[in-house]
C-alpha cells in the first residue's frame, strides 16, 4: 500500500466539498478557526452556487477535488461535509492522472466513503474519520481531533479500546488489512471499477438515519456478492438516528452476521458520532472481539 505523507506542523490544510451543499457556513468558519489555532494553515474554501442537492454541478465538484489532490503543498485534504454526490465524479478521479505519485492525507467519512474505496483501488492509504463542518464546527470534539492529529502525525496509536456500548457478536482475534466505510455507500460500490475489496480484510462499517429493514437489504446484498466469504473479521459502527423500535439496526447486523467464522464486533466508536476515532484504512490491524479493542499495526503515514 501507498502511505501518504505525515501532516507536519504549519501543514496546509485544504477543505474540499465533494458532496452536499453546505447550509450552516458559519460551523465551517468556526472549525477553519480550531485548525489555525493548532498551528495549521487552511486554504479559503470558495463556496459556488448549489446545484439541486449537490454543492455545485459534477465538473465542478469534480474541478475542485482533483485541483486539492494536485496541490504540491497540502499537507492533507479534508471534507467539509457529506451528503450525496461523490459516486457521480468517482469515476473521472478513478482513472485521472492526478492519483500518479498521489501521497496527501485524505480524510472524510459518510458520502466520501466513495472516494476512500477510488484511493483503496488505486492502492492508497487514506483516514476514514472527521470532517470539518459536522465534528469541528459549533460542537468541536476534542477526542476526534486529537486521534486524526495523531494518526496523520504518525505517533503511534496502539491499542484502542471501545467506549462502552460495545457488543461481542462472534468471538475471535485476526488480523488484516482495514478497509470500509459508510455501508450504503460500501453496497453501492459493488459492480463499479472501485468495489471494494473485502478477501483478507477488516470490514469496518456504520450508517445514520437508516431503517433496519434497509440495513438487512444492504447486508444481504454484500453477502450475495460474497464480500463476507472471506473477510477476516467485522467492525460494526453505530447506528445514528435510525429507529429504536424493534428489531434495531444492530440486532440486524447480529442476525445477518451470526454464522460468520471470524470476529464480529458491534457499537465502535466512529462514523456518523460525536467523538470517534480515526481509522487508517489500508493498514494492517488486529480486531479482538472478546476484548473490545483494536490494535493499529502500522503507521498510516510516512517521512
Amino acid at each position: 500500500m501507498i502511505k501518504p505523507k505525515k501532516l507536519r506542523k504549519d501543514a496546509k490544510i485544504v477543505p474540499v466539498l465533494p458532496s452536499g451543499p453546505l447550509e450552516d457556513r458559519e460551523r465551517f468558519y468556526e472549525a477553519v478557526k480550531h485548525f489555525e489555532l493548532r498551528g495549521y494553515r487552511v486554504e479559503n474554501y470558495f463556496f459556488r452556487q448549489n446545484h439541486y442537492y449537490l454543492s455545485s454541478d459534477d465538473r465542478t465538484r469534480k474541478d475542485d477535488l482533483m485541483k486539492a489532490m494536485g496541490d504540491p503543498e497540502a499537507g492533507m485534504i479534508i471534507g467539509i461535509r457529506g451528503g450525496y454526490g461523490c459516486s457521480r465524479i468517482a469515476p473521472d478521479i478513478l482513472y485521472s492522472d492526478v492519483l500518479n505519485g498521489f501521497r496527501t492525507l485524505f480524510c472524510g467519512f459518510s458520502d466520501l466513503t466513495t472516494i476512500s474505496l477510488v484511493l483503496l483501488k488505486k492502492g492508497i492509504v487514506n483516514l476514514y474519520g472527521p470532517m470539518l463542518s459536522p465534528d469541528f464546527g459549533k460542537s468541536f470534539s476534542d477526542f476526534s481531533f486529537n486521534f486524526l492529529q495523531k494518526t496523520a502525525t504518525g505517533e503511534s496509536l496502539g491499542i484502542h479500546r471501545f467506549c462502552g456500548g460495545w457488543k461481542n457478536i462472534i468471538s475471535g482475534n485476526r488480523e488484516g488489512l482495514l478497509t470500509g466505510g459508510c455501508l450504503s455507500l460500501i453496497q453501492t460500490s459493488i459492480g463499479t471499477d472501485y468495489e471494494i475489496e473485502t478477501e483478507g480484510r477488516i470490514l469496518a462499517f456504520e450508517d445514520t438515519g437508516e431503517s433496519p429493514y434497509r440495513i438487512d437489504r444492504m447486508l444481504t446484498h454484500l453477502i450475495a456478492a460474497g464480500k463476507f466469504d472471506e473477510v477476516q473479521g467485522v467492525l460494526v459502527g453505530r447506528f445514528s438516528s435510525c429507529p429504536d423500535a424493534p428489531p434495531t439496526c444492530e440486532e440486524v447486523v447480529a442476525e445477518r452476521l451470526s454464522s460468520l467464522k471470524c470476529p464480529v464486533l458491534t457499537g465502535a466508536d466512529f462514523g456518523h458520532v460525536r467523538d470517534k476515532i480515526t481509522l487508517p484504512l489500508g493498514t494492517l490491524v488486529r480486531l479482538d472481539s472478546d476484548r473490545g479493542e483494536i490494535e493499529f499495526l502500522e503507521k498510516a503515514v510516512e517521512d
